[in-house]
């Protein structure tokens, strides 16, 4: 199937062999010349005419079944088995010169399922080749006996056509194609012969896995070496019970796969089998299962196909369930056994229209679990245990405990034992300090606990603790964890009686990170915590959680009253530092030169989250304060614009008064008009922006402008817009040319996806980004545009993230701006 229209060559000594449908010509070589031209021939030597015979069309079909279709003659089959599993079949009529290629590929992926347009798209980009397709006749996404179906016809460069199908039957993947010199309409004989037909197996027999543990019966089962396997076994088990350089013993097993696949058909079935360690056990048995389906179900991308079905046997458990995604034929089908201490996962993929095969439905049905290790109750709470080892005599048993401290499930009735454990600790004993930190910390984690025994065991080893502040330091942490209002009201004591000090600036954030993400517990803490704002490693910290609680509305600025004048205090010194910086910008600023390599002008801003937060806390006493009044004016005469932004924007949000010459500025500056209609819009404040200034290509053109900010684009220009249909909407993106300096070339940025209608906008950006890729002069414009946005469209879905190489620079399309929150 010879789209390139070249002719194979032969080298046979001194002789050279042209074949063509009709005859065999035959050119003498001169010297060792590997190709053969009227020119380059010495002489003509001969030429054998063939024989013209009727065609006698093959009807074809592989010995185990699938699909049929009806060749011209019987085809050239080549078997590709190593790396794509894909099958190729090709033929040439005698007569017409035609060509006709079937290929068959399976892909199963148990991660995830792409909408099945979307695929067949991609099998569309694999199979159309710049280097000789001319362009695309006709494109109809249709379906084959109701399975998806999209038809091409493409011609090439050499005047001929190609007319094809790609067809998506479950994990089998269908490229059709007829080649032909003549344009013509309607569908040929060749695609219509394609049919599907059943697959082909020998009886299934019993298959027993010593090794995993199972038995099937199946017709196909893996030809593998038992000795090689058995030594492989054996070395990772090896491995995980700390037979290795670290000693290290790892708490959860591997784990282990099997995959009984039929090479001539390419189905398969996939065995997974989990291993639970030593103190595993299952808490709640209806959420463990479905926490089973969620885990399919991939965090809610796929739903589920029917209602699950569970089972009890005498001596396991199982539920069987399907799985699919929206805009996919594709069907997964899971079925889950727990039998003593052994989880199996049996998987395989179909189609929603014929379900489940001959060769799967069999493997369902039969398949068992079995050990020989004894019986063992998943469901019995295993806490004691583990702390029997934890102090066992046994040096050995011991050590394996205490490196799966972290990985237990303690829930409420481990916290006696925890304490039990802390109490029993001395000071002599290996690893005391980090073993007695690990085992505070576990309190932590036990978050399913309302009551308030554990806050005060907290509280306890607290006071004993008195002497060591990493122990203290412990305490806090989990206090904060458990996210409780009476964890909360007794940090709250602790912080005023004895504020912890970190080594390390990690340890404040994760502690006031978990107190930003409970605003409203973290109320109780003011104003008394304004206490510390005196303190260096607590200030700002502090500032930052009641910024954020007055803004919320968590906190009234009664209750941080008293600290007033301190708060406005502070707010005077930041603007004086701010002025400070404005005066060195403008100095840069003015040392400016502009030449073949402009200087760089810094604007040595640093982060202004002080003066935003005590903008928020001075909004309050803004109505009737001269002093307050005077400072937002003051901000906003900054030369920094993102000061003057954050200014404007909280004055806007409280209806307070902003002169519209900023709203002008600010709404037609290239850097900061995304992110002044982005906040106005997250304010519900959109009706102050200018309305003359809202438009799709400012706010498109923006959104890039300010991702390359600080190297300071030369230029940007607009080139063209279209509408694109993404997974989840429909939208327009547009396309500009960029340069960062104006010797280099123009590349190109693409941003979207804007509302259909031209006059609405938006401030959400699913995609914008600076390609890097240059506009080459040679190809026309819009081609390489379009193929830009193909990689960005291709990179949103999870089955196109990889499909073109080099695409990495897609990787983080979406933007994350700076003023979102």
């Amino acid at each position: 199937f010879d789209i390139s229209n070249k002719t194979r060559r032969g080298d046979l000594q001194r002789y050279q062999i042209f074949v063509t449908p009709f005859e065999i010509i035959i050119f003498k070589m001169s010297g060792k010349e590997n190709y053969v031209s009227g020119k380059e021939g010495e002489q003509f030597f001969t030429s054998i005419s063939l024989n013209k015979k009727e065609n006698k069309p093959f009807q074809f079909q592989p010995p185990k079944g699938g699909f049929g279709i009806e060749f011209p003659q019987q085809p050239s089959v080549y078997f590709n088995n190593n790396s794509d599993d894909r099958w190729e079949y090709e033929s040439v009529d005698n007569l017409t010169g035609d060509a006709y290629l079937l290929w068959k590929k399976n892909i199963c992926n148990f991660n995830f399922i792409d909408e099945d347009s979307f695929d067949l798209s991609m099998i569309e980009e694999s199979f159309r080749n710049d280097e000789y397709f001319e362009k695309q006749v006709s494109r109809n996404m249709t379906s084959f006996h109701g399975y998806p179906m999209l038809e091409v016809t493409e011609k090439l460069k050499n005047g001929n056509y190609i007319k094809a199908r790609f067809i998506i039957k479950g994990s089998h993947y269908f490229v059709m194609a007829h080649k032909y010199s003549v344009e013509k309409s309607g569908l040929d004989s060749f695609l219509h012969a394609f049919s599907f037909k059943s697959f082909i197996y020998p009886p299934a027999k019993m298959y027993v896995d010593t090794f995993l543990h199972f038995s099937v019966n199946t017709s196909i089962s893996p030809e593998i070496d038992e000795d090689m396997r058995s030594l492989a076994e054996q070395n990772m088990d090896a491995s995980t019970n700390g037979n290795n350089y670290t000693g290290y013993v790892s708490y959860w097993k591997k784990i282990k796969n099997a995959v009984f696949k039929s090479d001539s058909t390419g189905e398969l079935v996939r065995v997974q089998v989990q291993e639970y360690p030593k103190y595993f056990y299952i808490k709640d048995s209806l959420k463990f299962w479905d926490n089973e389906i969620s885990s399919a179900l991939n965090k809610n991308d796929m739903q589920l196909s029917g209602e699950p079905v569970r089972s009890n046997n005498r001596d396991y458990q199982a539920i069987q369930f399907s799985i699919r995604d929206t805009g996919s034929s594709r069907v997964f089908h899971m079925l889950v056994l727990l039998k003593n201490n052994y989880l199996y996962r049996v998987s395989t993929m179909s189609d929603s229209i014929e379900g489940m095969g001959d060769l799967a439905k069999t493997f369902f049905k039969t398949f068992r679990p079995h050990q020989n290790t004894g019986v063992r109750n998943l469901y019995e709470n295993r806490v004691a245990l583990f702390f029997d080892d934890y102090f066992s005599n046994d040096s050995i048993i011991q050590k394996r405990a205490r490196q799966a401290v972290s990985n237990v499930s303690y829930g409420i009735p481990g916290i006696p034992y925890i304490i039990n454990a802390i109490d029993k600790l001395s000071m002599n004993d290996i690893d005391y300090y980090s073993i007695k930190s690990k085992l505070i910390s576990e309190l932590g984690d036990i978050n399913d606990s309302t009551s308030d025994k554990l806050v005060t065991d907290l509280k306890s080893i607290f006071e004993k603790t008195a002497d060591t502040s990493l122990f203290r330091n412990e305490v806090i942490i989990a206090l904060a964890k458990l996210k409780t209002s009476a964890s909360y009201l007794l940090l709250k004591e602790l912080f005023l009686q004895d504020p912890p000090i970190f080594e390390n600036n990690y340890d404040y954030n994760k502690l006031f990170n978990s107190f930003q993400d409970t605003l409203a517990l973290s109320s109780v803490f003011f104003p008394e915590i304004l206490q510390l704002a005196s303190v260096d490693d607590y200030k700002d910290r502090i500032i930052d959680l009641l910024a954020a609680m007055v803004d919320k509305g968590f906190v009234k600025k009664d209750a941080y009253d008293p600290y007033f004048s301190i708060i406005y205090f502070d707010a005077i010194v930041a603007l004086k530092k701010q002025k400070l910086k404005d005066e060195k910008y403008l100095q840069e600023a003015g040392k400016a030169t502009i030449n073949d390599e402009p200087q760089r002008i810094y604007r040595y801003k640093e982060n202004n989250r002080r003066l935003n937060n005590y903008s928020i806390l001075l909004m309050p006493y803004y109505d009737g304060n001269k002093k307050i009044q005077d400072y937002f004016s003051r901000l906003l005469q900054s030369e920094d614009l993102e000061v003057k932004l954050k200014t404007a924007v909280q004055l806007i949000r409280y209806d307070k008064p902003v002169a519209e010459n900023i709203i002008q500025e600010l709404a037609s500056n290239d850097t900061y008009v995304h992110s002044f209609y982005n906040m106005l819009d997250h304010a519900g404040k959109t009706d102050k922006f200018p309305l003359n200034l809202r438009t799709q290509m400012s706010l498109s053109r923006s959104v890039l402008i300010r991702q390359n900010a600080f190297n300071k684009m030369d230029s940007i220009v607009y080139l063209s817009n279209q509408t694109i249909k993404l997974k989840d909407s429909t939208g327009r993106v547009y396309f500009f040319k960029y340069r960062i300096k104006n010797n280099e070339a123009w590349k190109i940025a693409i941003s979207g996806i804007q509302p259909v209608n031209i006059n609405e906008v938006s401030s959400d950006f699913s995609i914008a980004i600076l390609t890097d890729v240059k506009l080459m002069g040679k190809l026309p414009e819009q081609e390489q545009l379009n193929g830009q946005l193909k990689k960005i469209i291709y990179n949103l879905h999870k089955s196109g993230k990889n499909f073109f190489e080099n695409n990495s620079n897609y990787d983080n399309i979406r933007v994350v701006d700076d003023y979102e929150d």
